[in-house]
């Protein structure tokens, strides 16, 4: 479920490179940078960060559907390895996928922790 969370944090770095820009120049190493180079080196950061999170997420996703498989290969299916598996696998669906899946995920939770 992390590539859920990775998802959106990528979807706001993204969205908060694209309004990155730098007014002034500023001297950076001894040497002066323009204002545009700046908010150029800026936006790469951000969009950097946003792909590093995004293939985190993407890999621990993958993880966790692999794992959720193996359990119901040795151990036999039930309805909680089934249910994450089937939302396991929502999870990679951009947008509504990443909210069902996260919405699932919570809805566990919150009856393990009251009801169980």
């Amino acid at each position: 479920m992390t590539g859920i969370a990775a998802g959106f944090v990528e979807n706001d770095l993204s969205k908060l490179s694209q309004n990155v820009v730098v007014k002034y120049g500023r001297r950076v190493n001894g040497s002066v940078k323009s204002a545009q180079a700046l908010t150029n080196m800026a936006r790469t950061s951000y969009g950097k960060a946003a792909s590093v999170m995004k293939g985190i997420g993407w890999v621990t996703s993958a993880y966790s559907v692999w794992s959720t498989g193996n359990d119901i290969w040795n151990n036999g299916v039930s309805f909680s390895n089934a249910y994450d598996l089937v939302f396991g696998i929502v999870g990679f669906v951009p947008g509504w996928g990443w909210a069902v899946s996260g919405g699932a995920f919570l809805a566990k939770e919150a009856y393990l922790y009251f009801c169980d």
